[in-house]
């Protein structure tokens, strides 16, 4: 049957409150209106006004260009939109029922890359440089996101450019940059002043408050006067085995002293040293000390920085070489160890 639209006829046919138009050449449509089922096979024409189509509108070939007649996509996009869009609901892509404004899913793992365009779950792109995002395809599966540029390289990524704080696992940001892991012992800040506020190192700080103890002469002993506690965190020091076993691999600073009476004697060597796993950490001569001809105390200073594994321990040692023995004060002396990184 013909139906006559704004002077033109051409094979229209409507059933059961359906319009279909098949092989339609009309060379302008001004408004089209359907209350059921509007279906355009192999439509050529344009439509200068209003589409209003209460069911379900189908075009079978495509493309469909909205804002302009010329096609600028390619014929696997068979919806293309020139000049700009609204969608007053939810938009999604890749998902029929989306549950925010603009709801994409991407059904794939994919690794983050610099290759400008590789694939990527979501892309973003400004000019010469875009900003991937995706869920890596490897243990432990991170989401992540890359800015890279169209030369292939790593694109500098900027939070807050005129400022304002920053706040990684809180909702609060109430220093310049805040990572917060759960516990203040683990987490990290830099204040609005520049201080940097780093996690709780593990640390400790022993004194003597003991009798005396008798060293040797001519031979190295472990001090054991280390007996009072001025703080500790993370480290204990073993007043038993008189040393501290360290709980994760790292540089520690160590530093310790202790005080004897001078007996007199001058030119030999006396020495304090640490010592890991039973071995002596001071190899240089450097590091020892002559003893003064007379003096109320005698003081004996050792600072290291010893590179060591989880589990290994550190313990002092005093070696002296006076022709008898010597005293080590109980009531003069301290050690502290501290993880510097």
């Amino acid at each position: 049957m013909g139906i006559q639209i704004n002077g033109q006829t051409d094979n229209i046919s409507a059933t059961d409150g359906s319009l279909t138009i098949s092989g339609a050449d009309l060379p302008t449509v001004t408004n089209l209106n359907a209350t059921g089922i509007v279906t355009a096979t192999g439509f050529v024409g344009n439509i200068t006004g209003n589409i209003n189509a209460t069911g379900i509108s189908t075009f079978t070939t495509g493309p469909v260009l909205i804002g302009s007649g010329t096609s600028t996509g390619t014929a696997s996009q068979p919806l293309q939109v020139t000049g700009g869009a609204y969608v007053s609901g939810s938009l999604g892509i890749g998902i029929a029922n989306p549950t925010a404004n603009f709801h994409s899913v991407y059904p794939l793992t994919v690794a983050p890359s610099l290759t400008w365009g590789s694939t990527a779950a979501q892309i973003l792109r400004n000019e010469n440089s875009e900003l991937a995002f995706g869920l890596n395809n490897t243990i432990p599966y991170h989401y992540w996101m890359q800015a890279r540029t169209h030369a292939s390289l790593a694109r500098e990524l900027v939070i807050n450019p005129l400022g304002g704080n920053v706040a990684i696992g809180t909702s609060k940001a109430l220093s310049g940059f805040e990572v917060w892991t759960g516990t203040a012992s683990t987490s990290f800040s830099v204040d609005t002043s520049g201080r940097v506020l780093t996690p709780y190192q593990p640390a400790l700080l022993m004194y003597a408050q003991t009798s005396n103890q008798t060293v040797s002469n001519n031979s190295s002993t472990k001090i054991q006067i280390f007996n009072t506690s001025s703080f500790s965190r993370g480290l204990t020091w073993d007043t038993t085995n008189h040393r501290v076993t360290v709980p994760v691999s790292g540089y520690y600073q160590v530093h310790a002293k202790i005080n004897n009476t001078p007996d007199g004697a001058s030119g030999n060597d006396d020495f304090l040293a640490v010592y890991k796993n039973g071995v002596n950490m001071i190899k240089d001569n450097a590091f020892r000390q002559p003893r003064p001809v007379a003096q109320w105390y005698q003081t004996y200073f050792v600072s290291v920085i010893v590179s060591c594994n989880a589990n290994d321990y550190l313990e002092i040692w005093y070696y002296q070489n006076s022709g008898g023995n010597r005293a080590v004060h109980g009531d003069m002396g301290y050690v502290y160890v501290y993880l510097i990184g």
